[in-house]
Formats: C-alpha cells, structure tokens, sequence
C-alpha cells in the first residue's frame, strides 16, 4: 500500500515530505520477523514462548490497521485529484485515478475478512475462496486498471489548479466581451441579413479574429457560425410572415428578405432551427 499511495501522490502531483519514514514499520517488521526465522530455522521443533504469540497478533492488528490507514489516504488523494482534473482535461475516463479507489476499497474489505476469520479463527473452506477470489480480482483490476494508463502524463497539481482558474476567469472574461460585440452587430446592425456574410467577414466587421467569435460562438452553444447565423434569419422570417407590410410576398421573397440567399438553403436551414418545414410552420400558424 506504500507503494501505491507513492504512486498515486506521484501522479496527482503531490510532494510528501519525510518520504523515507514510511518505510519504517516494513523495515521493523521485516528484522522482528527475520529473527524469528532464523530461531526457527535453526531449531524446527522450537516452542516459543507466549510473548511471540502475542507479538505475532500485535502485528497482525497493527498491520491491517496500517493498511486500512493507507487505503483511506489514497482514497482523499484521489478524490482530490478527482476535482482538479476538468481543469485540465476535457476527457477524464482514461485520466482518473478512480480505479485506485476501487482497489482500495476492495482491499480494505480483504483484510476486514481475513481479521475476522483470524479473531474468531474460523477458517472455512468458503472463507478461503472467497479471500482467494478477492486477492485474484485485485491482481486483475491493478493491472488491467495500470495498463489502461501506461504512458499517459497525468500529472497535476493545486499550483497549476490555480493557474488554470485564472486563465479560465481571463477567458471568460474575453468571451463575454467578444460574445457582447457579435450579439450587438447581430441584433442592432443585423449582419446577418447579408447573403454573403461569412465568418471571416463578420469577423472583420466585429473587429475581433475568426477563431476568437467562433469560440465565443461555441460557448452560446450554437455548433458554428452558420448555425448562428441562420438562426437570426429563421427569427426574421419568422418576424416578416406576420407583418402586415409583407402579407403579398411570397415564401422565397420572405427568405431572401431575411438574408437567405437560395430557397434550398433557406427550407433546408429552416427545418434544422425551427425542427419542421416551413410549410407545416406555416400551416401551424394558420
């Protein structure tokens, strides 16, 4: 579990301090149980004395408690991580750390189990399948789940997190600015009753570059500029069919009069907006 938790700090972009210290209890068990090893090696028929028992059962208890402590750390570090990672990825499926937690779950479960059957020393052939299966399906998990991000720079930190937020403000801001200059030209000035209007002309028109508007564009959540654009000319159809001054025009008049510049693109980009015909919109008002 320190290796993991080493691991999961290592990906997340989180320095621990005082690194070495968590290889203390590994390296305490591993000389208190080499000596004893070594007793028994030496003389197999050995009875030791209760106090190894009882040291035994200490590490027991202090090792799951190690474990499970271990568990919950890389479970907070991942959940934080978690909130980071919009910030820098649109796509987190393949850049969440949550199969860890799942692991770490499972794991927790494992040694709750194997506690129990230790304290009440019962030692089922049922219990043992089932603590066979769990060791098995985090064998296959970790790896499964480590393989799925072989390779992948994931690595983030509350530093960057901050930087980001900024520049996220900062865009906003633009945005809202650029957005505020295209719905102006749209509605006061009416760019889109222009036949020929094009996103590089508007763009012009606005003052502000192509990429820059069709970004703010996006963020109205219109899929592009025409999308946009035909949206404004369907609304002015819409607006001339029930006026009193263009009752005597006909339908492709009206379209041409509202920036369309072909009765295809019109009956087309109409039933994209509006979801039906302009005949049957027609019919609906009647």
């Amino acid at each position: 579990m320190v290796f993991i938790f080493f691991y999961v700090t290592k990906t997340t972009g989180i320095e621990i301090k005082n690194k070495y210290s968590y290889y203390i209890p590994a390296i305490f068990e591993f000389c208190v149980f080499s000596v004893i090893f070594i007793k028994v090696f030496r003389s197999p028929n050995i009875i030791l004395p209760i106090e190894y028992e009882l040291l035994l059962l200490f590490d027991l208890f202090s090792s799951v408690i190690f474990i499970l402590y271990m568990c919950a750390r890389t479970i907070l570090v991942v959940k934080d991580h978690n909130k980071f990672l919009p910030f820098f990825y649109t796509d987190v499926k393949y850049k969440s750390l949550v199969w860890m937690t799942i692991f770490c779950v499972v794991f927790i479960v494992y040694h709750l189990i194997a506690l129990g059957t230790m304290i009440t020393s019962f030692q089922g052939d049922n219990i043992r399948f089932v603590l066979d299966g769990l060791g098995l399906l985090l064998l296959y998990y970790c790896t499964i789940g480590s393989l799925m991000q072989i390779n992948i720079v994931n690595i983030t930190s509350e530093k960057e997190v901050k930087l980001s937020k900024r520049k996220q403000e900062e865009n906003k801001e633009i945005y809202e600015r650029v957005s505020k200059a295209i719905e102006r030209c749209m509605v006061e000035e009416k760019a889109f009753l222009d036949p020929d209007m094009t996103l590089k002309t508007f763009a012009k028109r606005v003052g502000e570059s192509s990429r820059l508007i069709s970004k703010a564009i996006n963020k109205m959540e219109y899929k592009n500029f025409n999308m946009y654009l035909n949206h404004y000319r369907v609304e002015e159809f819409k607006m001339l069919i029930e006026s009193e001054k263009y009752q005597k025009y006909s339908n492709t008049a009206l379209a041409k009069e509202a920036g369309f510049n072909s009765r295809a693109s019109f009956y087309k980009n109409f039933k994209d907006v509006v979801g039906i015909s302009p005949s049957d919109y027609l019919e609906s008002l009647n």
